[in-house]
């Protein structure tokens, strides 16, 4: 059993005294969310999310590096059919039938902040860091588990949540990425972005499938992840289609890669190693692919929408025989 549903909200506020109500012939239940998100003294952003799992090693919550900031635990018992509503918002949802029947459930409500990983680099002033704390994420989950007293079990991958600008980021091994680099150009430092829009390196990269690489994307801030949707954690958003993907020739014996930011391109220095964050791409095949999936949280302004993107990366059987990577993605007009 794994069902998911999730709605975005552009502040915690929205979500302030918000009950989840249970609603089975002849009896109604309730569950408080207030308490997760106040724990959490978070004003901006903010998903909430309901999961019904086996166990908690299958919810989404795994997928994140994370600190919970609230927890809380208990029992009820549901009828098949049971129908979940959150108060005037546009969260209605029916419990499913493989639920096996009447029976009694685990209830966790758990809520943590995602913070981008550019908040906590010394690299950036303390300004810089006030406003990247706007960017922080709060994340709510409501898991309906059929098993009782289980754990969450961290995911070998988990979301990279960074800031990235215009030159977006790449994907890479990055000691092969270097030997091409040095076998081209030299050792030393080099303005790899010139080189990739002035010569023929970005193609030949792509032709030896040493480079998976998002540019032109609106300035953001991103989650990036490998997962297959036949893992047994669910992937977070699940029934969210993407919204553009690319897909590229990447060699098959890379297997763990480092997810760079595009800025680090302008001042490429050889044989330097920093702290870049990893992901084991998940799949088989020639072929990478990279889907977009955006949730939107309406603002204030009517019709407004604040993006919340995912990235997922993922092998596949397939041929290729041109990369067809994403470019000049605008995520606020979804074009």
């Amino acid at each position: 059993m794994g069902k998911q549903i999730y709605r975005a909200f552009s502040n915690s506020q929205k979500l302030n005294g918000a009950i989840l109500s249970l609603h089975a012939p002849g009896r109604t239940q309730s569950i408080s969310i207030h308490e997760a998100i106040n724990a959490a003294n978070h004003q901006g952003r903010t998903i909430l999310v309901c999961e019904f799992v086996d166990s908690l090693e299958q919810s989404s919550l795994n997928n994140y590096d994370h600190k919970l900031v609230y927890r809380e635990k208990r029992k009820i018992n549901v009828q098949a059919g049971t129908r979940i509503e959150l108060g005037d918002f546009d969260l209605d949802f029916v419990f499913p039938d493989d639920a096996l029947a009447d029976g009694e459930f685990e209830v966790n409500i758990v809520s943590f902040v995602n913070t981008p990983l550019i908040r906590k680099s010394d690299c950036i002033d303390e300004e810089k860091k006030k406003i990247v704390k706007f960017s922080e994420l709060l994340a709510v989950y409501v898991i309906f588990s059929k098993k009782s007293d289980t754990e969450f079990r961290p995911a070998q991958n988990r979301y990279i949540y960074e800031s990235y600008n215009q030159y977006g980021f790449l994907v890479v091994d990055v000691d092969r990425f270097d030997k091409f680099i040095i076998e081209k150009l030299g050792d030393g430092v080099h303005n790899i972005v010139q080189q990739l829009t002035t010569t023929e390196i970005a193609e030949e990269l792509f032709a030896r499938g040493l480079m998976v690489l998002c540019w032109g994307i609106t300035p953001w801030v991103y989650m990036v992840n490998s997962h297959l949707t036949n893992q047994d954690t669910m992937l977070f958003p699940g029934n969210c289609d993407p919204i553009c993907s690319g897909e590229y020739i990447f060699s098959r014996d890379i297997e763990n890669v480092c997810v760079i930011s595009g800025t680090e391109l302008l001042n490429w220095e050889t044989g330097t190693r920093k702290d870049w964050p990893k992901l084991k791409i998940e799949g088989t095949g020639d072929v990478v692919r990279l889907d977009l999936r955006i949730l939107r949280a309406p603002t204030s302004v009517a019709e407004d929408l604040i993006p919340i993107p995912y990235f997922n990366i993922w092998r596949k059987e397939a041929e290729v025989t041109q990369a067809a990577p994403i470019l000049n993605f605008d995520i606020f007009s979804g074009t």
